[in-house]
């Protein structure tokens, strides 16, 4: 925004679209950072050559641009489902851009916490967490991030949400773990640590199959006609009518410069 600011003649939307160019690319890079190694884990002497890669991940990257754009509006003016990451940015892009009193209160609070994030992690004069070691010698090791940004996740999700989260936090640290290894369900620490956060990815998981259930595949019509009938183009924009052209192309590409099976492809 600054940068774009600076070169004059820009606008709300060329800030926002850059914006979202930059955060699609970080999440590519991260699918790829989480999903990649997977492939030496599973076979150690698997060879993947650069140009595959590349074509999986541009593949992988246009079917992802067409499904949020497909469930975009069912998600967010429908059911008006909370994204904080997008609250916060959209926030951020529109007092950048108004100036006033908004703009100063976010460049202010953008300087202070460089310098708390400096003398934390940099200096050293701030520690990163707060913990207790009365409760660490009853195998309870709950302790307190220091972090602005913390701060500022729990304030744009609100209160009902941080509840729900800490909730879980207290759960964890105050029964699963320090009872567990009392009673004997789990061998020692470091086994009742392993169950919880599996139990926490279990629950990520089992939500996100449940939003499946629930609210997409019930609504898999309303969702997706657009893409068939090109009624996307009037209501958001989106011209998704070449979706089906899209993706035969990518299963083209895969099938043909991957090598990958056809039903792997579907």
């Amino acid at each position: 925004m600054a940068v774009l600011k600076a070169l004059k003649n820009t606008n709300l939307n060329e800030i926002n679209v850059t914006h979202t160019a930059m955060s699609a690319g970080s999440m590519v890079a991260g699918g790829l950072a989480f999903t990649i190694p997977s492939i030496w884990m599973l076979y150690k002497n698997a060879t993947v050559s650069y140009w595959t890669l590349l074509i999986i991940t541009l593949g992988g990257t246009i079917l992802g641009v067409i499904f949020t754009a497909l469930v975009r509006k069912y998600f967010i003016e429908g059911e008006k489902l909370p994204f904080p990451i997008g609250k916060a940015a959209s926030e951020t892009v529109l007092a950048g851009d108004e100036g006033g009193s908004k703009a100063k209160t976010l460049f202010t609070t953008l300087g202070l916490t460089a310098i708390f994030t400096a003398l934390r992690d940099w200096f050293g004069l701030i520690p990163g967490a707060w913990m207790s070691a009365r409760l660490a010698t009853k195998n309870i090791f709950f302790g307190i991030w220091v972090s602005p940004m913390a701060v500022g996740v729990g304030y744009i999700i609100g209160p009902l949400f941080t509840g729900v989260w800490f909730l879980g936090a207290i759960i964890s640290y105050f029964f699963i773990i320090p009872v567990g290894v009392a009673q004997g369900w789990f061998s020692d620490v470091a086994a009742a640590t392993a169950f919880k956060n599996s139990l926490g990815i279990g629950l990520m998981v089992g939500t996100g199959i449940g939003i499946l259930i629930k609210g997409i595949i019930p609504k898999a019509k309303e969702i997706y006609s657009p893409m068939i009938s090109g009624r996307a183009a009037k209501e958001g924009g989106v011209y998704l009518k070449w979706t089906p052209i899209l993706f035969a192309a990518v299963a083209f590409l895969l099938t043909v410069f991957t090598g990958m099976g056809l039903w792997a492809v579907y």
